[in-house]
């Protein structure tokens, strides 16, 4: 049978119909790929120059594109273009520069915060570095929301507890790859929350959620803290020492809480409970580094009543 000019048999029209959306299909993967695979347009030697250069935004491109462009070498295995390229390039485009906009700061803001999930609750592996280094990153997001506010009270809210959550699922403890380089979690969220510490944006419950968490993380830790961990954890609390809304009361019971489980750890000494030890231990390590970070300002008016509610603490975990 014949089919007159102009129209297709049902079968014919079915198979044009289905080469036409493979077709579709087929150009959205590839722009899809495109753009998930920036790092075909820009080898490592590339990213070192951009970074020789001072990183000087080349003709016709933005800080903002190539941040976008960087997001995928927060996770490389290779520390150098972590750490000493997408690391560096956001401190400075985002606060030395100041080369973004406000809304680009939130776009780049939500796409860092969303690589937290990566891999998350993992306790090894290699997304444990888009993780960690994106985490690093926003601690230069919230330093520029401090120096130039940029965030609402409800984004900043959200992003304090997206800091928040990610710091208690986090499982990965690695400090130091001989090769590798850092991985360093918990101290490069530390960063985040010093920052997110100081901000006149953070109330009183902020304040007391963000010293919950660090509570929570020397218990879950799971070891004592070997790679200064304590320290950079320290500076959390004493950002909030400082604060001129510091909550003193709030933060003397979350001490005196301290000290009835050490008590408990050693009530049957010399035997302890080893699983218990690293929370103690780490609780007194935090306090002992925030006690000399206060001692060490050079006004030390703005952390003393906390610097002597941290003293008298110490007293009674010696």
């Amino acid at each position: 049978m014949f089919w007159r000019r102009g129209r297709a048999a049902p079968g014919a029209k079915l198979r044009v119909m289905l080469t036409l959306l493979s077709l579709a299909l087929g150009s959205c993967l590839a722009v899809q790929q495109a753009a998930e695979t920036p790092a075909a347009a820009r080898s490592r030697a590339e990213w070192a120059a951009l970074r020789d250069a001072k990183f000087a935004v080349p003709a016709g491109r933005t800080a903002f594109e190539l941040l976008n462009e960087m997001n995928r070498l927060l996770g490389s295995s290779d520390p150098f273009l972590r750490d000493n390229v997408a690391y560096e390039a956001a401190a400075r485009w985002i606060y030395t520069d100041a080369a973004l906009t406000a809304d680009e700061q939130r776009r780049i803001l939500g796409m860092w915060t969303a690589n937290l999930g990566a891999g998350l609750g993992e306790a090894s592996g290699d997304a444990a570095f888009k993780r960690s280094f994106s985490a690093l990153s926003l601690s230069v997001m919230a330093a520029r929301e401090n120096a130039a506010p940029f965030l609402t009270q409800e984004e900043f809210d959200r992003f304090l507890g997206d800091m928040l959550d990610y710091f208690a699922r986090e499982r990965d403890t690695r400090g130091f790859d001989a090769t590798r380089g850092w991985i360093h979690a918990a101290a490069h969220t530390a960063d985040v929350l010093k920052f997110l510490a100081r901000s006149p944006k953070l109330t009183p419950a902020g304040q007391a959620r963000i010293l919950a968490a660090i509570d929570a993380k020397c218990a879950a830790f799971g070891q004592v803290f070997a790679w200064a961990e304590d320290e950079r954890l320290a500076q959390v609390v004493a950002s909030l020492a400082r604060r001129p809304d510091f909550d003193r009361a709030g933060f003397e019971a979350w001490l005196a809480s301290i000290g009835p489980r050490r008590a408990a750890l050693w009530s049957a000494a010399p035997a302890i409970d080893p699983a218990k030890f690293p929370e103690v231990q780490n609780l007194k390590l935090v306090l002992r580094a925030a006690y000399v970070a206060l001692s060490l300002d050079a006004d030390p008016a703005p952390g003393a009543q906390a610097s002597g509610a941290l003293r008298t603490a110490l007293r009674s975990l010696r």
